[in-house]
């Protein structure tokens, strides 16, 4: 199972040397590409080759690019031919109503849940409110306990004057794991099929 996150900030170009990712700067380094998650590239003056996006396609590594701006603004993920996928997706598609809220409802008190559990660890107040939240979230969430417990959340953790509206360093760092996150997981949803 790859584990690697191979992010690439200086100058450097990335060639395919048999199955692994060649890296020649200074000096020249090799990662197998089955060891290989994700690599973010996150300088102008990076070139590589099309056996490098070939290699990274055939062993399910995702790609990301940054912009100017050094936030992720792309991704290159495999496009893996399971023939399971169109049944998936079918499936997906034909799930009642009620299903797809039951899940929602599912997800939301996970993420409140999660954000209960990471103020205790770091020895915040406030997890006991996020708790409570739990109790009020109803099917598809329609009274938005998602919204509350997030914006109670993060200005727990990072003072009352927080938003996540603000153009700040703290907003840009979330945005970015965000970014890697949502890659992530989109490769490891191809990746399955």
């Amino acid at each position: 199972m790859p584990w690697h996150s191979v992010v690439i900030s200086n100058p450097a170009r990335l060639t395919r040397a048999h199955s692994a990712l060649a890296i020649e700067q200074e000096e020249t380094a090799t990662i197998p590409f089955e060891d290989i998650a994700i690599i973010v590239l996150n300088n102008r003056a990076i070139s590589l080759t099309h056996p490098v996006l070939s290699a990274c396609a055939e062993y399910g590594v995702g790609l990301f690019s940054t912009g100017d701006n050094y936030q992720p603004n792309g991704i290159f993920i495999p496009f893996l031919a399971h023939t399971r996928t169109t049944k998936v997706m079918r499936q997906q598609l034909a799930l009642a109503k009620p299903v797809c809220k039951r899940c929602w409802t599912k997800i939301v008190k996970a993420k409140i849940a999660n954000q209960a559990r990471c103020l205790k660890f770091a020895d915040i107040s406030g997890d006991a409110f996020l708790e409570t939240l739990l109790d009020k979230v109803r099917s598809g969430d329609p009274d938005n306990a998602e919204a509350q417990a997030s914006a109670f959340y993060f200005r727990r953790l990072f003072g009352d004057n927080f938003s996540r509206a603000l153009s700040q360093k703290t907003n840009a760092a979330l945005n970015y794991g965000y970014a890697i996150f949502r890659g992530a997981l989109a490769r490891v949803l191809v990746v399955n099929g």
